[in-house]
């Protein structure tokens, strides 16, 4: 099982190099945001997509999701940034719960934001008057314009690629700039960074630590699930859970 696991990432990794080849300037991002169009397009469940492409409606799992952030003092006066929002899957109830123009969607793909915004309604987007927006440098700065209290980040840390990982962070602390606290819920690995599958890795938490250090910036777990090594096969512990992100205020 372990070699054929082996020889299946090492298939899939060569095929993101012969896509990169065709596509010249073009990063892992890149790749995985035409991967989500094209499960978009044919209505496929991609699993950053959550429930909300099969029957129309969005699931209880982003709802749950949400609940859990609300327990680290979200208030609806808050201004909360979604980082990597995807289909507003959590989005949808950070909306209803927050007042208007209080939430900001950010994801690397228009696509995915006209879809969730498609899927939330033009009520509730009429009501709430989200920020969707493209993630860029000037979207980055933008939104810390805006000063957050709180950013959060959904199930996005295990599909960054190990090449693409400091330009998250640092695009995740640009928009906190020490005004408030960066949520990432997701996986990662006691020890070294684990390829899982052709899209997602446990990273390195030593890893992400050591690269977080140079910037001032301290990662520490908040809520953590328990360690299951065996599910992929891997003899390091693979954790899920909440990680916080913070930074001395700059500025």
């Amino acid at each position: 099982m372990r070699i054929l696991r082996t020889i299946k990432l090492a298939v899939q990794n060569t095929q993101f190099r012969i896509w990169q080849r065709r596509h010249p300037g073009a990063t892992f991002k890149d790749y995985f945001a035409s991967i989500v169009r094209n499960d978009i397009q044919t209505r496929r469940i991609h699993p950053t997509l959550g429930e909300n492409l099969r029957d129309g409606a969005f699931g209880e799992a982003g709802k749950a999701t949400f609940k859990h952030l609300l327990s680290f003092g979200i208030t609806p006066d808050d201004v909360c940034v979604d980082y990597g929002c995807g289909t507003l899957r959590v989005g949808v109830h950070a909306m209803r719960f927050l007042s208007p123009g209080r939430y900001w969607g950010l994801d690397i793909d228009q696509s995915l934001l006209d879809t969730g915004a498609s899927l939330v309604g033009r009520e509730l987007i009429r009501e709430k008057q989200p920020k969707l927006r493209v993630i860029s440098p000037d979207t980055v700065k933008e939104a810390a314009e805006s000063k957050p209290a709180f950013l959060f980040s959904v199930a996005v840390l295990i599909h960054v690629h190990p090449a693409e990982l400091d330009e998250y962070f640092r695009n995740i602390l640009a928009i906190v700039n020490g005004s408030g606290t960066a949520l990432v819920a997701g996986k990662w690995s006691d020890d070294k960074t684990y390829q899982l599958s052709r899209q997602s890795w446990a990273h390195s938490l030593p890893g992400m630590r050591e690269m977080l250090d140079p910037l001032g910036a301290r990662l520490s777990v908040v809520s953590e699930n328990e360690n299951r090594p065996a599910k992929h096969g891997y003899k390091g512990g693979i954790r899920g859970g909440v990680l916080e992100l913070r930074k001395p205020r700059v500025g």
